[in-house]
């Protein structure tokens, strides 16, 4: 209980007490004065004084309370801010009080606080900076790897994640720091495998590859899990890395099925060839006509192994079967390369010039071995042609990219080309020929005059990538936070009741709505929701979710002027029957926070019907949690609260904007409720239920 409570508290026994005194030397009175007249006088004497008294006390009571016990219990607040949240923060103190130089001491304690904490922060900027280094030397290295990495504690809650997971995954809400890694992995293989290595007796055996697919069956990915351990030996989580393998697994499914076609069409004419050829060999005196018979069947099964092979290439060509590594490279890219190997080939060196013109295109190829191949066209060109520049120009046809190098002078023939493709061992590495790198890219060569006249081309077409048609996703950052290492060290009470969790220890989301009113129930509607996850007292500015809603009814313009959503903006998104469930998703067992909750979970309630869904996860209101720690102050807005407590309050009346606010604010009164004995979900719901009473009371 507050001094301030107690002081009132002790203000009914001291009025009681008067009003005994009074009623006893009232009666005493009466029975010593032997005239009516006298009583009558005496008791209105006594009384009077006695009221008078009460009045005065009363009096004195009011000013110790508005001039004393009030700036005590604002200067109390304050100094609460200062020493957990605020160094910086100005006292809140009514302009009158009788705390004479104490504020200015506490003051001066607090600015001497924020000068050491100044100092303690300039004292550690070097340590700072170093781990500020590795730390983006760890995000540089994750962020840049093509492959998706998960790493995971012992209850396979992940810890880190990169971009490429984001992207193979498909979905930002399949990821989300301490949530399950089985939420965007199908939970079977992953767990056997788990169970297989855990269970392994040779301790070095720490990896298995397998396949799995991703939790809604929309592609197969390759696997890699290692697990991971302390120095004692015990299970500290495991890593696990991953590529999207459905092609390659489509590939693989391809080449079986032409594999074992190819054997059941080259069973039948191979044993029959064999049966004629023995015959013919063992039976050198049969007569001429069985002779002329196996003749012919040697003749008709030789030419159908030869239509059975064309067939088998065909079929090879069209199912794509590549174990070359291919990848996206940028037309420009590849030619600089080639305008580079030029220069230290040639005799003299550079001899042959290289102009690449045109705009770059996306190819997917083996880049090592084109740029060979062009390097050995520009040479061969020169050597036939004695011409020295040549351009080279990316065109896009018919799903491929058309590589033309173009020069001044007659097209090449067929024949020469055909004796250039026969070249061997063009590439010193794998010993690769200038015809198998053309057959692996389904490529061939051919020269033609160009649509400049007096001019020549020779046409390499390659495969085009899918970047050529499919721009990448730009709502993932460049540099989220993607990694949070202290989770593993969370309580893992899992059985124990969430209300007895602490409040440190659970993950959070702060959300915010906007809306085309204040009344739901006469209504209206919301046009934009957006949250942002908070683990660990960490604002992961990289998990967000913010979504535009179309209403049913048109948003007016007294709305619009607050959030500046208009019907034109929210004309092609989707429902709130849509766009519910993907919060709903993102939310997944995280508590939620909000500043006035209650007015956005009316929103959220009475949308639960028609979006299926159910909003059934405890709720912290900053608002109500504000009103418990500084009741001292009636200015419990988000600019007020972002102002005593620090946090800069920016992008408002967005609901991204103040979800970040909110969030901002959220954690700074963790601390302070920490500091007040506030530990557990439980003590802070109470906190907040306490509050909304002590409303109730005060208005009725």
């Amino acid at each position: 209980m507050t001094p301030r409570k107690t002081f009132w508290l002790l203000l009914l026994p001291v009025m009681t007490a008067l009003a005994l005194v009074a009623l006893g030397g009232g009666t005493w009175l009466f029975s010593r004065l032997p005239l009516p007249e006298q009583r009558v006088l005496a008791a209105l004497v006594l009384f009077g004084g006695t009221a008078l008294i009460g009045v005065v006390v009363i009096a004195i009571w009011l000013l110790l309370d508005r001039l004393l016990l009030r700036p005590l219990g604002a200067l109390a607040r304050g100094a609460e801010i200062v020493a957990h949240t605020n160094p910086a923060h100005e006292f809140e103190l009514p302009p009158r009080h009788l705390l004479g130089p104490l504020p200015q001491a506490i003051a001066g304690l607090s600015a001497r606080l924020h000068e050491r904490a100044v100092e303690v922060a300039k004292a550690l900027e070097s340590g700072a900076a170093r781990t500020e280094s590795q730390k983006l030397r760890l995000e540089t290295v994750i962020k840049e790897l093509d492959n998706g990495v998960v790493v995971c504690d012992a209850q396979g809650r992940i810890l880190l994640y990169n971009p490429a997971a984001l992207r193979i995954l498909g979905s930002h809400d399949a990821l989300g720091l301490g949530r399950p890694v089985n939420q965007g992995f199908a939970a079977t293989p992953l767990q056997h495998t788990l169970d297989m290595l855990r269970a392994h007796e040779d301790t070095s055996e720490r990896g298995a590859t397998f396949v799995c697919g991703t939790r809604d069956g929309a592609a197969l990915l390759l696997c890699r899990l290692t697990l991971l351990t302390t120095p004692d030996g015990s299970d500290s989580g495991f890593v696990l890395a991953f590529e999207d393998a459905t092609r390659h697994v489509r590939e693989l499914h391809a080449r079986d099925r032409l594999l074992f076609g190819a054997l059941d069409r080259l069973r039948g004419p191979l044993a029959n060839l064999r049966a004629a050829a023995e015959n013919l060999a063992n039976y050198p005196d049969m007569d001429a006509a069985t002779h002329r018979r196996f003749e012919r069947v040697v003749a008709d099964e030789s030419a159908s192994l030869s239509t059975q092979l064309d067939t088998i290439a065909l079929e090879r060509s069209a199912a794509g079967v590549d174990q070359w590594l291919l990848a996206d490279c940028y037309s420009a890219d590849l030619l600089s390369a080639v305008v580079r190997r030029l220069q230290r080939e040639g005799n003299p060196p550079g001899a042959i010039q290289i102009t690449p013109t045109g705009i770059p295109l996306w190819l997917h190829i083996d880049s090592n071995a084109v740029v060979l191949l062009l390097a050995m066209l520009a040479h061969r060109l020169h050597a036939h042609t004695g011409v020295t520049s040549f351009d080279i120009e990316a065109l896009m046809g018919d799903r491929r990219v058309y590589l033309d190098i173009v020069w001044h002078g007659e097209p090449v023939s067929d024949a020469l080309l055909s004796a250039w493709a026969q070249e061997t061992s063009l590439d010193p590495l794998t010993g690769a020929s200038v015809r198998e790198i053309l057959e692996h890219h389904d490529s061939e060569l051919w020269s033609q005059s160009h649509r400049r006249a007096g001019y020549a081309v020779l046409r390499l077409p390659l495969p085009a990538s899918v970047r050529q048609w499919h721009t990448p996703d730009r709502n993932i950052p460049s540099r989220p936070e993607f990694y949070d290492f202290e989770l593993a060290a969370a309580p893992r009470g899992a059985s124990a009741k969430l209300a007895d969790r602490p409040l440190a220890a659970l993950s959070y989301v702060v959300f915010d709505t906007e809306t085309t009113g204040m009344r739901p129930s006469e209504g209206d509607e919301i046009v934009s929701i957006a949250g942002v996850r908070v683990v660990n007292g960490r604002i992961l500015s990289g998990e967000t979710f913010t979504r535009l809603v179309k209403p049913r009814q048109a948003i007016p313009k007294t709305s619009t002027r607050i959030h500046g959503i208009s019907d034109e903006m929210v004309q092609d998104k989707p429902p709130v029957e849509v766009v519910l469930p993907q919060f709903r998703e993102f939310v997944g067992d995280a508590v939620l926070v909000a500043h006035n909750a209650a007015f956005d979970m009316r929103f959220l309630r009475s949308a639960e019907g028609a979006a299926g869904v159910a909003f059934d996860n405890p709720v912290l209101d900053t608002l109500l949690l504000s009103v418990y720690l500084h009741e001292h102050t009636a200015d419990h807005t988000l600019e007020g609260i972002g102002q005593r407590l620090g946090v800069e309050v920016t992008g408002r009346h967005t609901a991204i904007g103040d979800a970040l606010v909110t969030a901002g604010v959220f954690l700074r009164l963790l601390d302070l409720l920490a500091a007040r004995g506030i530990l557990t979900l439980g003590d802070a719901m109470q906190a907040a239920y306490d509050m909304v009473e002590a409303r109730k009371r005060e208005r009725a």
